[in-house]
């Protein structure tokens, strides 16, 4: 889980940069390494229904292999994705096939 103090680290590094805006940015993620911590960071901007996204996503990723961590913000995906996007992104992680959505049935069975 990703404590409070970590988000508020990414947001105030973003708002150094460029603070991506749904409604006027139109790029599918903002990227960047930060130098000083030698961490990547990636910004999804609500791209996550869009195919070029994995294409974009696997070059950038490769800029930063030299990094110790990598950051995906996700918090600016409001309108969610489809798994033709991510099942590709997430491959790029983990290389066995596993669950990756969980559903639960919150009705109460009488």
């Amino acid at each position: 889980m990703i404590t409070q103090f970590r988000v508020k680290w990414v947001d105030a590094f973003f708002a150094t940069i460029k603070q991506p805006n749904e409604k006027t940015d139109q790029s599918l993620f903002n990227s960047t390494i930060v130098p000083e911590h030698n961490i990547g960071i990636i910004r999804i901007n609500n791209s996550l229904a869009e195919k070029k996204l994995v294409k974009e996503f696997k070059k950038v990723l490769e800029e930063m292999q030299s990094t110790q961590a990598l950051i995906i913000d996700l918090r600016n995906t409001i309108d969610g994705g489809n798994t033709s996007v991510a099942e590709p992104i997430m491959s790029m992680f983990v290389h066995k096939k596993q669950p990756y959505q969980l559903y639960e049935n919150h009705k109460k069975n009488i």
